[in-house]
């Protein structure tokens, strides 16, 4: 059987949990004390501390390409709005 990774992102941080199949969403339902959720675990703190700091460095990117793509829609609105009222330099 073969796992399905699943990413739940936010700004600030990766979460990367197994996504359940159809059986195991269904037994979720019935599992109260959380007992199987499964996370991608390290075998030692270096590892964990790899993981997580490039974790941090994806997330800083992301949001450095999200901001940087903001800033180029936004310089083509206004040079098309310049280019349609003849104001252009």
């Amino acid at each position: 059987m073969s796992e399905n990774i699943n990413v739940y992102t936010s700004p600030t941080f990766n979460l990367i949990k197994n996504k359940p199949s159809f059986f195991g969403g269904v037994s979720s339902l019935l599992d109260f004390e959380g007992m199987n959720d499964k996370y991608n675990s390290s075998s030692t703190e270096m590892e964990a501390d790899s993981r997580a700091l490039s974790s941090d460095w994806r997330a800083v990117g992301e949001d450095i390409r999200k901001t940087i793509n903001i800033y180029n829609s936004n310089e083509q609105k206004k040079q098309k709005k310049e280019i349609s009222c003849g104001s252009i330099a």
